[in-house]
């Protein structure tokens, strides 16, 4: 039998355009991400993502899909992939990687550093994302949901208020 888990995860940080680098800017990311078997966590696999995504300036909040490479064994990585669009609806990719080396391992929890590419697949914005324990921690463990019917749907998180 399999066992599936999700949870919920939110980074929030900045991020700045190659063209304007003095002016950061706010970018959230509110990700539910599942598996649907416990061990792809350490096995290499993919995990699905959804959520809610802006970026002040780029993004307006908005509904995205992606993945979550699950490579914490074999490769150290936990890259995250997604598409979104802008204000003109022209499309991006977000992609970050969580780098989990011993020697930071407090970084490599909290610490999402990313790019921004336009639909060309040049880079236009590097950002750099936090998960904060002292607020969000709470939200994460109390999201954690084992499914032993890994058929259900995998749902994404509601909009927040």
């Amino acid at each position: 039998m399999k066992i599936g888990l999700t949870f919920d995860e939110v980074l929030e940080g900045t991020y700045f355009r190659l063209d304007d680098p003095l002016h950061p800017r706010p970018m959230l990311l509110e990700a539910r991400i599942g598996v649907a078997n416990v061990t792809d966590l350490v096995l290499e696999s993919n995990a699905p993502l959804t959520g809610l995504f802006y970026a002040e300036g780029l993004a307006p909040k908005q509904q995205i899909s992606g993945q979550v490479g699950m490579r914490a064994l074999r490769d150290r990585k936990v890259p995250y992939d997604f598409a979104f669009r802008d204000d003109n609806g022209e499309m991006f990719r977000f992609l970050g990687e969580k780098d989990l080396h011993l020697s930071l391992w407090l970084d490599a929890i909290l610490l999402l550093p990313a790019s921004v590419y336009n639909a060309s697949g040049v880079e236009v914005a590097r950002a750099e994302m936090r998960f904060d324990p002292k607020t969000r921690l709470e939200r994460l463990l109390t999201s954690a949901r084992l499914r032993f019917d890994t058929r259900l749907p995998f749902v994404g998180p509601k909009a927040s208020r």
